[in-house]
C-alpha cells in the first residue's frame, strides 16, 4: 500500500489562511477519492477498479509518484490484488490530469493529487522538498495572485488558463533535523 502521512497535511491546513477559502481534502480519508470518481462519472467515465486503485495510491501519499511507482505500489498490495500495466496506468493519469485532480511534476514527471476543489484557473503553489520529496498543495491568495497575472499580462501580454507551479526547497521538518 502506498505510505501515508498525516503531520504534512495538516501542515496544509495550518498554513492555508486565504481569501475566498475552497475545499481542501484530507487525502488520508475517502472523501477524495469518491469526489475524483463522481468528477469522472459526471464527464461520462466508467469507474473502474484500476481508476479507483490508481487514485487511492495517489491519495495514499506525500511524494509524487510516477507512473511506474504507482503501478509498482498497485501490482504490490496483496489486499487489493489489483493488477495494472504501465499503459493503464499513464492513460489514467492523462485522464485525470485532463480533469485536473492531478498535477504533474516536473521534471521528474511525478504525480501529486490536487487536494483542493475548483482548482481551474486558481494558482496553487507545489512546495517539493528536495531531501524528503514530501509535497504540498498551497493555495496562493487572489491578493498575490492577480499581482502576478497582471504583471504578466502587462509586461508580455501573456493570459495564462492552466498552471503548474512547483518550489523546490527544503521543509520545515527537514530543516529541523539538520539543525
Amino acid at each position: 500500500m502506498c505510505p501515508s502521512k498525516l503531520s504534512l497535511q495538516e501542515e496544509v491546513k495550518n498554513l492555508q489562511n486565504v481569501e475566498n477559502q475552497e475545499t481542501e481534502y484530507n487525502l488520508n480519508d475517502s472523501s477524495y477519492v469518491k469526489d475524483c470518481l463522481e468528477s469522472m462519472k459526471a464527464d461520462g467515465a466508467r469507474l473502474t477498479k484500476t481508476r479507483k486503485a490508481v487514485l487511492t495510491c495517489l491519495a495514499a501519499t506525500q511524494k509524487p509518484l510516477t507512473p511506474a511507482d504507482i503501478m509498482e505500489e498497485i501490482n504490490n498490495d496483496e489486499k487489493s490484488g489489483k493488477k495494472i500495466d504501465l499503459v493503464s496506468v499513464y492513460r489514467i493519469l492523462k485522464y485525470m490530469s485532463d480533469l485536473q485532480l492531478v498535477h504533474q511534476l516536473g521534471p521528474d514527471g511525478g504525480y501529486f493529487p490536487c487536494v483542493h476543489t475548483n482548482c481551474t484557473g486558481k494558482i496553487h503553489v507545489l512546495l517539493n522538498c528536495s531531501n524528503c520529496h514530501d509535497t504540498t498543495e498551497l493555495h496562493v491568495p487572489q491578493s498575490i495572485s492577480s499581482s502576478l497575472t497582471e504583471f504578466l499580462k502587462n509586461k508580455i501580454n501573456f493570459t495564462a488558463n492552466t498552471h503548474s507551479f512547483e518550489l523546490r526547497g527544503t521543509c520545515d521538518k527537514c530543516t529541523e533535523t539538520s539543525i
